[in-house]
């Protein structure tokens, strides 16, 4: 942030001397879309959307960039759809990435691996259009397009932990969890942070590594000891290990931070279940029934537990 503000100060000392500089008031745009001051870019934009010069569709795209961070997603469709390049455009790489980067973020994928592969074809760097093609086909659930892409730019840069990442979880989609084990630790190799670990623990869960998953989600707790989705990850841990008086003790925790959640509440009923504690259990489900009185697991875990207590 410290480096952007510096450069902002400069920007802005060369548009007192020319203020009606495109080029100049182009550069303080992107300045504020990397800060995230979306309302000012909004402002610039405008100014050189005015001035009509080379920088128009540059502009435009960050202006659609902007109203979509703001939420106004209909109208940076709108913009973006109408955005026409003229010819010298038409064979600007960066012009069709950014482009591509916004119809991503309005979750129009086929539009922008259309613009990655104009970029691709027109000549910017490879390893970037193959890791923003890979991750628009991941955002499809087309996983194995998505592995080829992430593939080619493994082929180009092996030291890219979000990469490794990001082919980890494709791989996990598609239920290859051995792969997506040995791309999660590629990844940690280049940086152990807490992120890669607790999908790593993920990835072990489904490898039936109950002990090894519950050691890492229970060293994360002692630096996020109120994180709830981390709790009911551990909950689940202790379900697959038969530990119900670990359940409770944890489902508890999180009821204590939010007392309707409901998949803690869940895991509680569960455990009493299994404890035997029937008339408990019966209350739990009674509550869980309280918030979704349709869920058909809770309607047929009700009628299995007043059978039980019947007996």
């Amino acid at each position: 942030m410290g480096d952007y503000k510096t450069s902002l100060k400069y920007i802005n000392e060369y548009l007192i001397l020319n203020p009606n500089s495109g080029r100049g008031l182009k550069y303080k745009n992107e300045i504020f879309v990397k800060m995230g001051c979306y309302e000012d870019s909004l402002e610039i934009s405008d100014m050189i959307i005015k001035l009509n010069d080379e920088n128009l569709n540059f502009a435009r795209l960050y202006k659609a960039k902007a109203l979509m961070e703001l939420d106004r997603h209909v109208e940076a469709l709108n913009l973006l759809e109408s955005i026409e390049f003229n010819e010298d455009e038409k064979i600007d790489p960066v012009l069709w990435e950014i482009k591509g980067n916004d119809y991503f973020y309005l979750h129009q994928y086929r539009k922008s691996i259309d613009c990655y592969f104009t970029a691709l074809d027109l000549g910017l760097d490879e390893y970037d259009s193959f890791f923003n093609i890979g991750n628009a086909y991941a955002q499809l659930e087309d996983y194995e397009n998505a592995l080829i892409y992430y593939d080619k730019a493994l082929g180009l840069n092996e030291y890219d932990k979000d990469l490794w990442y990001n082919k980890s979880m494709s791989l996990f989609n598609l239920e290859r969890y051995d792969d997506a084990l040995f791309c999660i630790n590629k990844a940690l190799d280049l940086d152990n942070n807490n992120f890669l670990l607790y999908n790593k623990a993920g990835i072990l869960f489904k490898l039936n590594n109950f002990n090894e998953s519950l050691e890492i989600y229970e060293n994360l707790l002692e630096e996020m000891p109120n994180d709830i989705d981390l709790l009911i990850k551990i909950c689940a841990v202790f379900y697959e290990l038969k530990s119900f008086e670990d359940i409770l003790k944890y489902s508890d925790m999180v009821l204590s931070i939010d007392d309707l959640n409901e998949e803690a509440l869940f895991y509680k009923f569960l455990a009493l279940k299994c404890l035997n504690k029937y008339e408990i259990a019966l209350e739990c489900v009674n509550e869980l029934l309280s918030k979704n009185s349709v869920n058909e697991e809770y309607i047929s875990e009700k009628k299995e537990l007043l059978k039980l207590i019947e007996k």
